[in-house]
């Protein structure tokens, strides 16, 4: 058990994340069931996670914002301009380790040079996100120069751009049938289906939110296992990006994060460069059990409430409480693995 004394003023600064879900609000700390906390990075790599499945070969001179995401040449992600600078991506693509990536524009190949190669330099993950759950899996690369191809554009923030029923075209590298990889961009056009619909797979029952968008019936066609990040547009405009799938590929829908649900979150990191982008979440992801001792300050004796303490650890879900009438210290402790 470790165990933390601080002011009432920074108590929100240990390892709590609040994640809108639905109409609800989820307390969650960042514990293993996220992958912790980290938003800005300067080494970077890459998860293996979809492919397009029962595609054809796409033309990059009709996409050319769809950019390849490389470690040693070899593409592990695909990643959408959306802006001169900036990629959008899945956040699981985003990682610290020390390994250079470089992003591939106007090729159609996973590998090779014959297209403008640019390195990137940093990398954000949507504060929110949550490995395990899949939520909020959107990430953005910062190129280190601004590129001239046109961007894809930005979905309408009312979601009128992903409509039920609208035909969308989803791009990437990878897979045109089972355990058959290609090297060249591929793309298959399928439909955008409500949640509710997707819902009735099995892969998905109760693991789907709001802020993810199903896309495909289950008619051999598909994104898949390999090659994450990869665009759905509709008419260019950006309403998805390939996050997560089922294990049979072709015969599940693949789900999207849906764009229109972090616009907020992009466009901040674009307009400000990505500056003060990073959390003030310290990872404590190998912390099962936390006990926080919060001491009221005397500097700011309102800041945090005797009342407010005990909603945080009741919302925490396991926890215990320890408090004397009259006393300004609190302690609660909550299971994180809860």
């Amino acid at each position: 058990m470790t165990r933390l004394t601080t002011c009432l003023e920074v108590v929100a600064l240990v390892s709590l994340t609040f994640v809108a879900r639905a109409d609800s609000l989820l307390l969650t700390s960042a514990t293993d069931e996220a992958d912790g906390p980290v938003e800005e990075s300067t080494g970077l790599t890459a998860v293996e996670e979809s492919r397009i499945f029962g595609g054809e070969e796409a033309e990059i001179k009709d996409h050319p914002y769809v950019a390849s995401v490389r470690i040693d040449g070899v593409t592990v992600c695909a990643a959408t301009l959306i802006a001169p600078q900036y990629l959008v991506t899945t956040a699981h693509c985003i990682k610290t380790d020390e390994v250079d990536m470089t992003a591939s524009f106007d090729s159609e190949y996973s590998f090779g040079e014959d297209g403008e190669i640019v390195r990137i330099v940093k990398g954000f993950k949507h504060p929110m996100y949550n490995r395990r759950k899949h939520l909020y899996d959107v990430g953005l690369f910062k190129l280190e120069t601004a590129v001239t191809q046109k961007p894809a554009t930005l979905p309408a923030a009312d979601g009128s751009d992903e409509q039920v029923g609208t035909v969308a075209t989803v791009l990437g590298w990878g897979q045109t049938e089972e355990s058959s990889a290609v090297f060249t961009l591929q793309q298959v056009d399928i439909p955008i289906i409500s949640l509710a619909k997707c819902n009735r797979f099995e892969a998905y029952t109760d693991l789907l939110t709001k802020e993810m968008l199903c896309a495909g019936e289950g008619k051999g066609k598909s994104s898949c296992r390999g090659d994450a990040g990869g665009p759905l547009v509709v008419d260019d405009v950006l309403v998805g990006f390939v996050s997560w799938t089922g294990d049979n590929c072709g015969k599940e829908p693949g789900v999207y994060t849906r764009v229109s649900s972090v616009l907020d979150y992009i466009n901040d990191v674009v307009a400000s460069g990505g500056r003060d982008k990073t959390s003030s979440v310290d990872n404590m992801s190998r912390t099962k059990e936390l006990e926080i001792t919060a001491t009221a300050s005397s500097k700011h004796p309102k800041t945090m409430s005797a009342k407010s303490i005990d909603a945080i650890a009741s919302a925490a879900g396991s926890l215990t409480t320890r408090r004397t009438p009259g006393e300004k210290e609190f302690t609660f402790a909550f299971d994180g693995s809860s």
